[in-house]
Protein backbone atom coordinates (compact mmCIF):
# COMPACT_ATOMS: atom_id res chain seq x y z
CA UNK A 1 0.00 0.00 0.00
CA UNK A 2 2.95 2.08 0.24
CA UNK A 3 3.42 2.47 -3.07
CA UNK A 4 0.08 3.23 -3.82
CA UNK A 5 0.06 5.98 -1.16
CA UNK A 6 3.16 7.18 -3.03
CA UNK A 7 1.79 6.67 -6.44
CA UNK A 8 -1.60 8.95 -5.54
CA UNK A 9 0.10 11.68 -3.38
CA UNK A 10 -1.81 10.04 -0.44
CA UNK A 11 -1.09 11.13 3.10
CA UNK A 12 -0.19 7.33 5.51
CA UNK A 13 -3.42 5.88 6.29
CA UNK A 14 -5.43 7.88 3.53
CA UNK A 15 -5.84 5.26 1.57
CA UNK A 16 -8.89 3.40 3.29
CA UNK A 17 -10.81 6.53 3.14
CA UNK A 18 -9.89 8.31 0.00
CA UNK A 19 -12.72 6.61 -2.62
CA UNK A 20 -15.77 7.95 -0.24
CA UNK A 21 -17.86 11.13 -1.66
CA UNK A 22 -16.51 13.58 1.24
CA UNK A 23 -14.74 16.58 -0.04
CA UNK A 24 -11.61 17.36 0.23
CA UNK A 25 -12.26 20.39 2.74
CA UNK A 26 -14.74 17.91 4.85
CA UNK A 27 -11.37 15.72 4.93
CA UNK A 28 -8.05 17.66 5.54
CA UNK A 29 -4.96 16.01 4.77
CA UNK A 30 -6.23 13.74 2.21
CA UNK A 31 -5.90 14.51 -1.16
CA UNK A 32 -7.65 13.21 -3.94
CA UNK A 33 -6.27 10.31 -6.51
CA UNK A 34 -6.70 12.00 -9.91
CA UNK A 35 -8.72 10.64 -11.95
CA UNK A 36 -9.26 10.68 -15.89
CA UNK A 37 -12.25 12.47 -17.60
CA UNK A 38 -12.96 12.99 -20.93
CA UNK A 39 -14.41 16.32 -22.07
CA UNK A 40 -17.10 16.87 -24.04
CA UNK A 41 -14.60 16.41 -26.92
CA UNK A 42 -14.98 12.79 -26.97
CA UNK A 43 -15.03 11.65 -30.46
CA UNK A 44 -11.56 13.53 -31.61
CA UNK A 45 -9.60 10.98 -29.12
CA UNK A 46 -9.90 7.94 -31.91
CA UNK A 47 -9.74 10.36 -34.63
CA UNK A 48 -6.44 11.30 -32.94
CA UNK A 49 -5.04 8.21 -32.31
CA UNK A 50 -5.78 6.85 -36.00
CA UNK A 51 -3.68 9.37 -37.66
CA UNK A 52 -1.17 9.39 -35.16
CA UNK A 53 -0.97 5.88 -36.49
CA UNK A 54 -1.16 6.68 -39.97
CA UNK A 55 1.36 9.27 -39.89
CA UNK A 56 3.52 6.45 -37.79
CA UNK A 57 2.99 3.84 -40.56
CA UNK A 58 3.84 6.54 -43.70
CA UNK A 59 7.10 7.56 -41.13
CA UNK A 60 7.90 3.88 -40.80
CA UNK A 61 7.40 2.60 -44.55
CA UNK A 62 9.73 6.08 -45.80
CA UNK A 63 12.46 4.83 -43.38
CA UNK A 64 12.44 1.52 -44.53
CA UNK A 65 12.06 2.57 -48.50
CA UNK A 66 14.97 4.80 -47.55
CA UNK A 67 17.09 1.96 -45.89
CA UNK A 68 15.90 -0.27 -48.64
CA UNK A 69 17.10 1.89 -51.18
CA UNK A 70 20.52 2.80 -49.29
CA UNK A 71 21.46 -1.01 -49.43
CA UNK A 72 20.75 -1.24 -52.92
CA UNK A 73 22.54 2.09 -53.84
CA UNK A 74 25.44 1.09 -51.72
CA UNK A 75 25.94 -2.68 -53.18
CA UNK A 76 29.39 -4.53 -54.25
CA UNK A 77 27.18 -5.49 -57.29
CA UNK A 78 26.76 -3.42 -60.46
CA UNK A 79 23.02 -3.20 -61.46
CA UNK A 80 24.19 -2.60 -65.30
CA UNK A 81 26.49 -5.92 -65.51
CA UNK A 82 24.02 -8.00 -63.43
CA UNK A 83 21.02 -6.48 -66.51
CA UNK A 84 23.18 -7.39 -69.49
CA UNK A 85 25.01 -10.60 -68.13
CA UNK A 86 28.15 -11.91 -67.96
CA UNK A 87 28.30 -12.91 -71.68
CA UNK A 88 27.93 -9.64 -72.88
CA UNK A 89 31.14 -7.30 -73.49
CA UNK A 90 29.84 -3.69 -74.25
CA UNK A 91 32.37 -0.57 -74.60
CA UNK A 92 32.30 1.81 -72.05
CA UNK A 93 30.91 4.20 -74.30
CA UNK A 94 27.98 1.94 -74.43
CA UNK A 95 28.13 1.60 -70.26
CA UNK A 96 28.31 5.34 -70.02
CA UNK A 97 24.85 5.87 -72.01
CA UNK A 98 23.23 2.75 -69.91
CA UNK A 99 24.43 4.69 -66.86
CA UNK A 100 22.79 7.99 -68.10
CA UNK A 101 19.74 6.07 -69.38
CA UNK A 102 19.25 4.65 -65.86
CA UNK A 103 20.34 7.62 -63.87
CA UNK A 104 22.87 5.76 -62.10
CA UNK A 105 25.35 8.76 -63.67
CA UNK A 106 23.25 11.01 -60.70
CA UNK A 107 24.08 11.00 -56.50
CA UNK A 108 22.32 9.60 -54.36
CA UNK A 109 19.88 12.95 -53.42
CA UNK A 110 19.28 13.03 -56.92
CA UNK A 111 17.93 9.26 -57.70
CA UNK A 112 16.43 8.38 -54.12
CA UNK A 113 13.48 11.14 -54.91
CA UNK A 114 12.94 10.27 -58.38
CA UNK A 115 13.27 6.38 -57.28
CA UNK A 116 10.72 7.14 -54.69
CA UNK A 117 8.33 9.40 -57.19
CA UNK A 118 8.08 6.39 -59.70
CA UNK A 119 7.36 3.82 -57.10
CA UNK A 120 4.24 6.03 -55.66
CA UNK A 121 3.37 6.29 -58.98
CA UNK A 122 2.97 2.57 -59.83
CA UNK A 123 6.10 2.11 -61.51
CA UNK A 124 7.96 -0.36 -60.09
CA UNK A 125 10.36 -1.22 -62.77
CA UNK A 126 10.52 -3.04 -66.04
CA UNK A 127 7.60 -5.39 -66.93
CA UNK A 128 8.80 -8.73 -66.63
CA UNK A 129 12.45 -8.04 -65.34
CA UNK A 130 11.72 -9.33 -62.28
CA UNK A 131 9.18 -12.04 -62.68
CA UNK A 132 9.43 -14.56 -65.64
CA UNK A 133 6.49 -14.10 -67.80
CA UNK A 134 6.14 -16.48 -71.02
CA UNK A 135 6.42 -15.18 -74.35
CA UNK A 136 3.14 -16.44 -75.10
CA UNK A 137 1.63 -13.72 -72.25
CA UNK A 138 4.05 -10.45 -73.16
Amino acid sequence: MGAVQQYCGLAPGAVSGALDSRSVTEAPGRVPAAVPTRGPRRGRGLARVICVRVARLFGLLFGVSLLAFTLVYHSPVDPIAAYIGAEASPTDEQLAQLREYWGLDRSFAEQYPAWLGAVLGGDLGVKGSWVQIPPSRR
